[in-house]
């Protein structure tokens, strides 16, 4: 179950044990894609690009971060692109 797997994880990453934060992760992800829940598969995509993120492995942690970003855009969770975001906020500063 996905939840068991992230739990397992984010124990992992308390104790400092990157790779079997990983492997959990990538096995939350699993359970994730097969319970075909939007919301979990999003925010298993979230930890396991975290997991890499904490790995150093930055281009295998970006590729499953936008993928994580996709997943919330399709569920209606993200409303700006990040292309168009930090130029709204320049405007809204009186900056641009």
């Amino acid at each position: 179950d996905f939840q068991h797997f992230r739990e397992m994880g984010k124990e992992a990453l308390q104790r400092g044990d990157t790779p079997r934060a990983v492997a959990a992760f990538l096995k939350g992800l699993d359970a994730a894609r097969a319970s075909g829940s939007d919301a979990d598969l999003a925010l298993a995509l979230t930890n396991v690009g975290h997991g890499f993120l904490r790995a150093g492995r930055y281009h295998t942690a970006r590729r499953y971060l936008e993928e994580a970003l996709r997943a919330e855009t399709r569920r209606g969770r993200c409303r700006r692109s990040s292309a168009t975001f930090p130029a709204q906020t320049a405007e809204q500063r009186g900056t641009t």
